[in-house]
């Protein structure tokens, strides 16, 4: 199963830290898949959530284990016309959107399928993420906050 650190986060959120590059390399060395949120504004690559915090190379974004979250449609066609080798997706209020490579990205609660990454699947399960329904599934990998949670999980 693949795990990915949502942000970056492993043990929790920490709204300090996501999205900062130091974190996320962090979390890439403990081994773990981290999902970034990146937008492209005036020609440069930001990370960052709700607002541009972090400026970032591209080379940055071609790490293997990057999930690449375009945060605007115009973010995802650059990347997508440029650096196809990103793995990228843009949603909006859809219940899944595939990754450019072709994986299922599924919000909490929404049908799940064996290409489907479950998205924050504690939101819909806290608390005693380990019993959730993701257990019961056969799904290609988990994005979560608390993505070590889910280390003992098949």
């Amino acid at each position: 199963m693949i795990l990915i650190a949502h942000r970056g986060n492993t043990r929790g959120p920490s709204l300090e830290e996501e999205n900062k590059p130091s974190y996320i390399q962090f979390a890439l060395d403990e081994g773990f898949y981290v999902e970034v949120d990146v937008r492209l504004i005036d020609g440069k690559l930001w990370l960052g959530h709700d607002e541009p915090q972090y400026p970032v190379d591209v080379e940055f974004l071609l790490q293997k284990k990057l999930y690449v979250h375009a945060k605007t449609i115009q973010t995802l066609a650059y990347l997508r016309q440029n650096f196809p080798d990103i793995v990228t997706f843009f949603h909006d209020t859809d219940d899944c959107t595939l990754t450019s490579n072709g994986e299922i990205w599924t919000y909490p609660g929404k049908e799940l399928t064996p290409i489907s990454i479950a998205v924050m699947p504690e939101n819909e399960t806290i608390p005693d993420l380990l019993k959730s329904d993701i257990r019961g599934h056969h799904i290609l990998g988990v994005c979560s906050d608390y993505v070590r949670a889910f280390t003992s999980l098949p």
